[in-house]
């Protein structure tokens, strides 16, 4: 995964930013999309994905919503020529104040976006069953992303996600895969594995 998501407060997308260069600058102009899908072949080259590739954009504060829709079009027809489906999250199952602008423009974009996108949505504390069964309704695949704290949490989404028609889960801990946290990451797959597969 790559998150393009743009946003000077999250900072989702700092790592694309190019020696003394600020988040303003190549604001989604021919430049930006370049170096992106030169990372993404480079990811491709590396990790040679046969059907998905995930671009983030969770949480997208800079951009405004006729630009972040046109930003999840670039990359669904840069990823298409690619051969690979895009995986983008949903950001409406947010509840909390600061975060009902990502909300909303998550709802924009689901009425503009191909269909073809599998939308993950994501929420840590709840089941989000009213997004759950819209995103659903609309035509779209539905991966939930329950995180991993909690195990039963985890168990609801799937049911809920399954009974909607949706296809599963996709585990997340925002914690970079490097020696340090193998303990850490591979405990947490072994303690919430059992609620992803549906053993609990």
């Amino acid at each position: 995964m790559l998150n393009f998501s743009r946003g000077s407060f999250k900072h989702h997308n700092d790592w694309m930013l190019g020696p003394n260069e600020v988040w303003h600058e190549h604001f989604d102009d021919q430049a930006y999309w370049e170096r992106g899908f030169e990372l993404i072949d480079e990811l491709i080259a590396v990790c040679k994905p046969k059907r998905f590739f995930h671009v983030g954009m969770d949480e997208d504060h800079d951009r405004a919503y006729s630009q972040y829709i046109e930003a999840i079009k670039q990359l669904h027809a840069g990823l298409k020529k690619r051969k690979l489906r895009t995986l983008i999250w949903n950001d409406t199952g947010i509840e909390y104040d600061t975060g009902l602008i990502h909300r909303e423009k998550s709802l924009v974009a689901e009425k503009a976006i191909p269909r073809d996108i599998v939308q993950v949505l994501w929420r840590y504390d709840a089941v989000p069953a009213a997004s759950i069964k819209r995103i659903r309704k609309l035509g779209f695949e539905l991966w939930g992303a329950p995180g991993s704290r909690d195990a039963a949490g985890a168990a609801a989404f799937r049911e809920a996600v399954l009974r909607a028609g949706g296809n599963g889960l996709l585990m997340t801990m925002w914690s970079p895969c490097r020696r340090p946290n193998r303990r850490r990451l591979l405990d947490a797959i072994h303690r919430m594995g059992p609620a992803y597969r549906g053993e609990v």
